[in-house]
């Protein structure tokens, strides 16, 4: 049994096709990740808001999930997008 997020489950699955059944529980929902930039880089900070929060509706999200992550079975779930 391998338990992980949903990154890490998506490659091992898309690398060995027919090899593991994946069991998604709540608990891998609340994985909060977070990209790092200077504190006061307001311009920076709202268009990386904005690329992500744009990116799930013009389907860029699942193009990037597809390509980098491999295509598999499981569902993604797209992430919240928290700006700060």
């Amino acid at each position: 049994m391998v338990f992980s997020d949903d990154i890490a489950l998506t490659g091992y699955v898309a690398e060995r096709p027919g090899m593991y059944d994946t069991v998604r529980f709540s608990a891998a929902s609340i994985n909060r990740y977070g990209i790092g930039l200077a504190l006061d880089d307001k311009p920076l900070r709202d268009r990386i808001n904005g690329i992500l929060t744009e990116a799930p509706a013009d389907r860029t999200w699942g193009q990037i999930y597809d390509r980098t992550l491999g295509v598999t079975p499981m569902t993604p779930v797209i992430p919240t997008v928290e700006p700060y």
